[in-house]
């Protein structure tokens, strides 16, 4: 290859050092992309360009550079600008309901409530002692009953004048015995009551059973025009209960 020797090697030397200065080693130069025709030479810092071709390779330690008509020395391109940041990925579409979980086991079932409570109103005789039939029950055998029976007489001459007592019987029967107490001190009253309790058998079925019995007096005496009693039996037993008329 000939050598350049003139003013002109001195310019393109020039132009040489400062481009392989500023690029990597690689072994090509990319071709200028103005128009004219190109020139390639081999450059080396402080030695003068030797001319070669576009696909003749460079001796080692020298740099191939590439030029045209006008002078410009081909460079790589600037960096084009950044791209636009990418857009948030959508949300992804809610998952299919879970299957339910299985029904937990029942709990135990708790103690029945009190069923053996029976309650009333009974109208009482006028005439002393006043008297009314509560209760009889079915008994069989070796059967027993007991229980309590809770209770208010009133008692009223039709105008101002008022009696009444709250008490409380207890009872125990057999098949073919019973008995009953109510306790003076056990009993409230305003007024002149006196009620008791009478233990009998009742038909049909000759049932044992339970009366109460009432001796009503006024401050100022009078005929009784309204008697009643309010009660409630407890039957502490798995026997029948029967109210009596």
């Amino acid at each position: 290859m000939p050598v350049i020797r003139s003013r002109t090697s001195l310019v393109l030397l020039v132009i040489g050092v400062l481009i392989f200065a500023g690029t990597t080693a690689d072994a090509t130069v990319s071709s200028p992309q103005t128009s004219g025709k190109a020139y390639y030479a081999c450059a080396k810092p402080g030695r003068p360009l030797t001319l070669t071709t576009r696909k003749a390779k460079c001796p080692k330690k020298t740099k191939k550079i590439v030029w045209n008509q006008q002078g410009r020395v081909g460079a790589r391109g600037a960096a084009g600008p950044q791209g636009a940041p990418g857009v948030a990925g959508e949300r992804g579409a809610t998952g299919p309901q879970g299957i339910p979980g299985a029904q937990g086991i029942q709990g135990i079932q708790g103690p029945s409530g009190v069923s053996n409570h029976t309650s009333g109103q009974k109208t009482m005789t006028l005439a002393t002692p006043g008297v009314a039939s509560l209760f009889s029950i079915h008994l069989a055998g070796k059967e027993t009953a007991g229980g309590t029976v809770d209770y208010t007489i009133t008692a009223d001459d039709g105008g101002s004048q008022v009696a009444t007592e709250h008490g409380r019987i207890q009872w125990l029967a057999t098949a073919n015995s019973v008995t009953c107490t109510v306790q003076t001190t056990d009993k409230l009253h305003l007024g002149t009551v006196n009620s008791g309790c009478t233990p009998g058998f009742f038909n049909p079925g000759s049932q044992p059973g339970v009366s109460i019995f009432d001796n009503v007096s006024f401050s100022s005496p009078a005929p009784i025009v309204h008697h009643q009693v309010v009660y409630t039996i407890v039957n502490d037993s798995s026997a029948t209960l029967r109210l009596e008329p």
